[in-house]
């Protein structure tokens, strides 16, 4: 799918400026063998449809938590 083109160039462009701790999420439907390479990739999360808002702002606010204060 799209995500499959779209996740690398996301995560290029965001490097080549400079942006290395910017936590990329997506979601949508996207087919599970396709979750682990986009993991390797650099995206932090991946949410399928029916994904709970409250599993979502969980794990996003573990990921941000996470990063040490620049």
């Amino acid at each position: 799918g799209a995500h499959m083109a779209l996740a690398p160039r996301i995560l290029e462009l965001l490097s080549t400026n400079g942006q290395n701790n910017v936590k990329v999420f997506l979601g949508g439907i996207i087919p599970d063998e396709d979750v682990p390479q986009l993991k390797t990739m650099g995206i932090t999360g991946i949410y399928g449809p029916g994904t709970s808002t409250e599993d979502i702002v969980r794990e996003i606010r573990a990921a941000v938590l996470a990063e040490p204060a620049v």
